[in-house]
């Protein structure tokens, strides 16, 4: 599951700090072995596996991950995440659509979660 893309890093016309986050929500070990990055990015995945209830960072470049927030990554393949929007797809081992997220709708949703946290209501129950 993409739980995180930063397609438009803090940086000047760099785009160093660019990276795709992928989340293991289960509780089982899972192979990326032959899965792909078809559209936004391009990258297909080695001996590569992601712990259960783990994290895979894919990157631009891994170096500045590391530098810049502590966490290793991996190095995809080819392209760059377009700051206007576009639809990133990962494709599995037999080269079935696993994710087609669009970057305008995953825009629109981080806004209105944000939004929902802000108007929320925490009260203490006695």
């Amino acid at each position: 599951m993409i739980t995180e893309i930063m397609y438009n890093p803090p940086e000047s016309f760099v785009d160093t700090l660019e990276f795709i986050e992928l989340h293991n929500p289960t509780s089982s070990s899972i192979s990326l072995n032959g899965y792909s990055f078809t559209q936004g990015i391009s990258h297909t995945f080695g001996a590569v596996s992601i712990s259960a209830g783990g994290y895979l960072v894919i990157a631009k470049r891994p170096s500045a991950i590391l530098s810049g927030y502590g966490v290793n990554a991996i190095q995809w393949n080819s392209g760059v995440l377009s700051n206007s929007g576009e639809v990133i797809v990962l494709k599995d081992n037999y080269g079935i659509l696993g994710v087609a997220l669009s970057m305008l709708a995953a825009r629109f949703l981080q806004n209105a979660i944000s939004y929902l946290i802000a108007k929320s209501q925490v009260r203490k129950i006695s």
